[in-house]
């Protein structure tokens, strides 16, 4: 079935957006590497089911000695395109894990 014109616009606005929003990820998971943080993306953003209004998920394994001012800077300082969430796999229950687990 073909788009309509609104979806082919959304369609891409999207395709526009992950453009931009890719090398700003990618740039963040590199400052947190270079703290010394272990993180990983989860979610849409890393299942391929990111839409318009998704936001990132950073999932913080080992934070290592880095502070939380310091994980939220390194990634604010580079992903501008989206919201993102930090979540720290400590900080979760069981029952989060899971979900988490379900989403990488």
């Amino acid at each position: 079935m073909a788009m309509s014109p609104y979806e082919r616009i959304e369609r891409r606005r999207l395709e526009d957006r992950l453009a931009r929003l890719r090398p700003q990820v990618q740039a963040a998971m590199e400052n947190l590497a270079a703290l010394g943080v272990r993180a990983r993306i989860v979610g849409s953003f890393a299942s391929g089911s990111f839409r318009t209004h998704s936001d990132v998920d950073f999932l913080i394994e080992d934070p290592r000695d880095a502070s939380i001012g310091q994980i939220y800077e390194a990634i604010a300082s580079r992903v501008r395109e989206a919201p993102f969430d930090v979540v720290y796999r400590d900080w979760l229950s069981e029952g989060g894990r899971a979900i988490m687990e379900k989403t990488e």
